[in-house]
């Protein structure tokens, strides 16, 4: 089914290294065998990511020092695209 995750998927954590997107990333390798690859704009949050994740952890981005970095993810991943995204940012509608 298109909404399960598999152990060849490669599940980015696009803009949110905070600690929801850490939980539904530590969920999606203990559950499903997910491999993480993080973006973020700071090393020290990736750095805690790959704390978080350990094993299940491919690499991180920061998308303000590599300017390309969706190809960035792609080369991390093996050359291809990845099978599914977290979004972690909340948006305020008021």
């Amino acid at each position: 089914p298109a909404n399960t995750l598999s152990l060849h998927d490669a599940l980015p954590i696009f803009l949110g290294t905070g600690g929801v997107s850490i939980f539904a990333a530590q969920l999606a390798t203990l559950c499903g065998g997910a491999k993480v690859i993080a973006t973020s704009s700071s090393d020290e949050k990736l750095a805690r990511v790959a704390a978080a994740l350990g094993v299940g952890y491919l690499g991180g981005v920061n998308y303000r020092n590599v300017k390309d970095w969706d190809k960035e993810v792609v080369r991390i991943n093996g050359g291809r695209g990845v099978d599914h995204v977290i979004e972690g940012t909340l948006v305020s509608l008021s």
